[in-house]
């Protein structure tokens, strides 16, 4: 970079160099080296970058970073599909960039754009601020812009894909657009960190080109995220928690029974297997959290089960029919006492070793007598106790397993919904954007068509025109050469009309010369006769010599008078 002198301007730059405003990176965060897709934009049209405003290089800016945060690949089709170019009033040649009819995708821009041609500068056209294979498509001396019409058929096939999706999010430039956001859109492209803390646009141009060296690739990264949000996904559709019910006593965590789908607050009832004689009370209690079960093995705490335990007892009745009385447990009294509401909140009959070991005598027939006549009593109701425990445990898993399979059931049948949702939608976008392809077909097909004809239309019209010209050529000649010979043929007539009027001139003038000479002649004879008249009556020769040179001096100018109406009347 080098900064100019007073005598440079920004519409001049010397050779080697290309001029940029500082407003391009304090008002549209433009970057080094110069994005690809903008160089290729701007050769497209053959203008330079600073010829620009600064609202058009913000939809520039804008549109590829919104391409880099949604990953998509864009063009040069797309771009000058998206935005059109016109110039901007005035001396220079200066041009804003606008959104194409429905195209438009960056908005929220300021009502005045900044003032930012005051403070400009030189860049070097080199690897460092052009990208490679670029460095012949700068234009650096500013100049008239090349509408070349072969651009106007590149349209790609996902163009309007492309910008539904570009202006779905985030696309006010005023709210929305910050370099924070610029240079996260940059480590999404190339995958590496870049401090945005201090305020030096030097600090920043040495990120971004740190940045633009990175070796991972935005695809690559997105693949990566996407894998492990579906490894995520997975393991939460399998071992998702279930929600907490409220209802449960403080610090619980346990259901209701009234809100639990497998069971139901329905009365004691009593039962009497095989004829025994035996009242059997069933009496439903919430469960524990089996201590079998690992909490935190898989990642995912295990919920409590949705369900309730089915507790066989004896009946205070009925125990006094069999051989041997059997000693109450030492809560048997409260137990009687108890209203049929509290059984929901009673403990799980594991923890009652008594209870435990009555409840496993009397699961086989022939019945065993009360626990505490055996032998190894304390053993037994241990062991009794362990017994249920573990099929509590056995419980507690079974019905985990079938809330998470009941969960992983509805999980898929609301991904196949929300599949089949999707497939409609995407059905119907496809459906749209090949009706959308079929009417831009149908509409470059009538433009091609109506250009053909056009063509034919001036060719015909060119020749009509060439054809009306020679003819027009010949008429011209024809009536040239028709006037020729009728000037010919009057000059003709007149000339031998002419002609035989001088004859009948000269006729008339020869019989004048006739009567002339005679006339002469008379006048001659007159005065011989007059002189010899006058010679008889006396007069002398002397005298009469005197007289003639008089007369002679007096009518001499008469001949010359008629040979000069002589000459005048052959003339004509």
């Amino acid at each position: 970079m080098r900064l100019p002198t007073p005598s440079e301007r920004a519409d001049n730059p010397p050779e080697g160099f290309f001029t940029l405003y500082e407003g391009c990176f304090y008002f549209c965060f433009l970057w080094f080296p110069l994005p690809r897709l903008i160089v290729e934009y701007l050769w497209s049209y053959k203008i330079a970058l600073a010829q620009i405003s600064t609202r058009g290089l913000r939809h520039l800016i804008g549109i590829l970073v919104r391409s880099f945060e949604a990953d998509k690949i864009l063009s040069l089709g797309h771009l000058r599909n998206f935005l059109e170019v016109r110039r901007s009033p005035g001396p220079l040649e200066r041009y804003y960039i606008s959104p194409s009819k429905n195209k438009k995708i960056i908005g929220g821009f300021p009502s005045k754009d900044e003032k930012y041609t005051d403070h400009f500068f030189f860049v070097a056209i080199d690897e460092d601020s052009v990208p490679e294979g670029c460095l012949d498509k700068i234009v650096a001396k500013w100049g008239k812009i090349d509408r070349d019409p072969t651009f106007l058929e590149l349209v790609p096939e996902d163009l309007l894909e492309t910008h539904e999706e570009l202006a779905s999010r985030k696309c006010h430039w005023t709210k929305h657009f910050r370099l924070k956001r610029v240079e996260k859109a940059l480590r999404l492209l190339r995958g590496v960190s870049c401090s945005s803390s201090s305020s030096s646009s030097d600090h920043r141009l040495s990120g971004f080109v740190e940045m633009q060296k990175a070796k991972m690739t935005l695809r690559e990264k997105k693949a990566a995220e996407r894998e492990a949000a579906e490894q995520k996904r997975a393991l939460e559709a399998i071992f998702k928690p279930l929600p907490e019910v409220t209802g449960a006593p403080e610090g619980s965590g346990r259901p209701e029974m009234s809100d639990l789908p497998e069971a139901s607050n329905r009365p004691e009832a009593t039962d009497d297997p095989e004829g025994s004689g035996l009242g059997l009370t069933m009496t439903s209690v919430p469960p524990e959290a089996s201590r079998d079960v690992p909490a935190g093995a898989s990642g995912t705490q295990v919920p409590e089960v949705e369900s309730t335990e089915v507790v066989v007892g004896l009946a205070a009745g009925g125990q006094a029919k069999t051989k041997g009385k059997r000693p109450r447990g030492e809560h048997s009294t409260d137990k009687r006492k108890k209203s049929k509401s509290d059984h929901s909140s009673s403990r799980p009959i594991y923890k009652d070793k008594v209870a435990s070991a009555n409840l496993v005598a009397s699961c086989a027939w022939p019945l065993l007598t009360a626990p505490d006549n055996l032998a190894e009593a304390g053993r037994y109701a241990e062991t009794s106790a362990n017994f249920l425990k573990a099929f509590s445990s056995m419980n507690t898993l079974v019905r985990y397993y079938e809330s998470t399979n009941r969960q992983h059931k509805a999980a898929n049948e609301r991904f196949e919904l929300a599949r089949a949702e999707s497939e409609r939608k995407i059905t119907e976008a496809t459906a749209a954007r090949e009706k959308t392809e079929a009417l831009v077909a149908a509409e470059q097909g009538a433009r091609q068509k109506e250009a053909e004809e056009n063509a034919r239309i001036r060719q015909r019209a060119e020749a009509e025109i060439e054809r009306l010209n020679r003819l027009l050529s010949e008429e011209k000649s024809l009536r040239e050469i028709e006037v020729a010979r009728a000037k010919k043929a009057a000059k003709r007539a007149v000339t031998e009309e002419f002609a035989k009027q001088i004859k009948t001139i000269e006729a008339k003038l020869e019989q004048f010369d006739q009567v002339a000479d005679r006339y002469m002649y008379f006048s001659q004879a007159k005065a011989n006769a007059e002189l010899i008249v006058a010679l008889e009556e006396g007069k002398s020769i002397e005298d009469e010599k005197k007289e003639v040179e008089a007369w002679k001096e007096e009518f001499g100018t008469l001949r010359r008078s008629i040979l000069s109406l002589r000459l005048s009347s052959s003339e004509l």
